[in-house]
Protein backbone atom coordinates (compact mmCIF):
# COMPACT_ATOMS: atom_id res chain seq x y z
CA UNK A 1 0.00 0.00 0.00
CA UNK A 2 2.06 3.34 -1.50
CA UNK A 3 -0.89 6.00 0.50
CA UNK A 4 1.64 7.48 3.08
CA UNK A 5 2.62 4.29 5.33
CA UNK A 6 5.80 4.30 6.66
CA UNK A 7 7.48 0.67 6.67
CA UNK A 8 10.24 -0.95 9.04
CA UNK A 9 12.75 -3.36 7.68
CA UNK A 10 13.29 -5.39 11.07
CA UNK A 11 14.57 -8.20 8.42
CA UNK A 12 16.57 -8.32 5.62
CA UNK A 13 14.54 -8.51 2.68
CA UNK A 14 13.26 -7.46 -0.98
CA UNK A 15 9.91 -5.45 -1.68
CA UNK A 16 8.51 -5.06 -4.61
CA UNK A 17 6.60 -2.05 -5.24
CA UNK A 18 3.23 -1.53 -7.37
CA UNK A 19 3.52 -0.58 -10.98
CA UNK A 20 3.37 3.18 -10.50
CA UNK A 21 0.24 3.43 -12.94
CA UNK A 22 -1.82 1.12 -10.70
CA UNK A 23 -0.93 2.96 -7.33
CA UNK A 24 -2.71 6.51 -7.45
CA UNK A 25 -4.08 8.74 -10.81
CA UNK A 26 -0.79 9.76 -11.08
CA UNK A 27 -1.82 12.88 -12.46
CA UNK A 28 -3.93 14.07 -9.25
CA UNK A 29 -2.14 12.61 -6.85
CA UNK A 30 0.97 10.63 -6.09
CA UNK A 31 1.20 7.07 -3.66
CA UNK A 32 4.32 7.51 -1.63
CA UNK A 33 5.57 5.16 1.33
CA UNK A 34 8.26 5.36 3.30
CA UNK A 35 10.55 3.07 4.58
CA UNK A 36 13.23 2.97 7.58
CA UNK A 37 16.32 0.57 8.21
CA UNK A 38 16.09 -0.79 11.84
CA UNK A 39 20.01 -2.52 12.07
CA UNK A 40 22.86 -2.38 10.04
CA UNK A 41 22.11 -6.58 9.08
CA UNK A 42 19.37 -5.73 7.60
CA UNK A 43 19.97 -5.49 3.74
CA UNK A 44 16.63 -3.77 2.73
CA UNK A 45 16.08 -3.78 -1.22
CA UNK A 46 13.31 -2.16 -2.92
CA UNK A 47 12.52 -3.06 -6.96
CA UNK A 48 10.16 -1.67 -9.35
CA UNK A 49 8.08 -3.71 -12.28
CA UNK A 50 9.42 -4.02 -15.57
CA UNK A 51 10.78 -1.04 -17.09
CA UNK A 52 9.98 1.68 -14.83
CA UNK A 53 12.61 4.17 -13.71
CA UNK A 54 13.49 4.64 -10.14
CA UNK A 55 14.84 8.50 -9.46
CA UNK A 56 17.35 8.16 -6.50
CA UNK A 57 18.27 11.78 -5.36
CA UNK A 58 17.54 13.75 -8.68
CA UNK A 59 19.69 10.46 -10.74
CA UNK A 60 17.25 8.44 -12.71
CA UNK A 61 18.38 4.75 -12.69
CA UNK A 62 18.57 2.63 -15.34
CA UNK A 63 14.48 0.78 -16.30
CA UNK A 64 13.65 -1.72 -13.45
CA UNK A 65 16.80 -1.08 -11.34
CA UNK A 66 15.75 -0.47 -7.82
CA UNK A 67 17.47 0.93 -4.79
CA UNK A 68 19.29 -0.62 -1.54
CA UNK A 69 20.69 0.49 1.58
CA UNK A 70 22.49 -2.03 4.47
CA UNK A 71 22.49 0.42 7.48
CA UNK A 72 20.95 1.65 10.68
CA UNK A 73 18.56 4.84 10.28
CA UNK A 74 18.86 4.72 6.54
CA UNK A 75 15.76 5.88 5.32
CA UNK A 76 13.65 7.10 1.96
CA UNK A 77 10.77 7.67 0.80
CA UNK A 78 9.17 6.95 -2.69
CA UNK A 79 6.24 8.29 -4.83
CA UNK A 80 4.82 7.56 -8.10
CA UNK A 81 5.55 9.51 -10.92
CA UNK A 82 4.35 9.86 -14.49
CA UNK A 83 7.96 11.42 -15.67
CA UNK A 84 10.77 9.60 -13.34
CA UNK A 85 13.41 10.42 -16.09
CA UNK A 86 12.19 13.44 -17.87
CA UNK A 87 11.56 11.18 -20.76
CA UNK A 88 8.35 9.91 -19.91
CA UNK A 89 8.96 7.21 -18.07
CA UNK A 90 6.24 5.68 -15.27
CA UNK A 91 8.22 5.03 -11.88
CA UNK A 92 9.18 6.41 -8.77
CA UNK A 93 10.94 9.41 -7.36
CA UNK A 94 12.66 9.72 -3.90
CA UNK A 95 12.47 12.60 -1.27
CA UNK A 96 14.72 12.43 1.74
CA UNK A 97 16.59 9.38 1.23
CA UNK A 98 19.88 9.67 3.54
CA UNK A 99 23.24 8.41 1.57
CA UNK A 100 22.71 4.58 2.26
CA UNK A 101 20.96 4.23 -0.37
CA UNK A 102 22.46 3.38 -3.55
CA UNK A 103 21.32 2.01 -7.47
CA UNK A 104 20.89 -1.96 -6.75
Amino acid sequence: DLHGKMYRFTAAATVTLDAAADVADLTDEAGCASYWVRDAAEAAIIELQGAEVMNLNGTAQAAGIGITATGVGESVTVCTDTDADAGGTDGYVTYGATSGWASQ
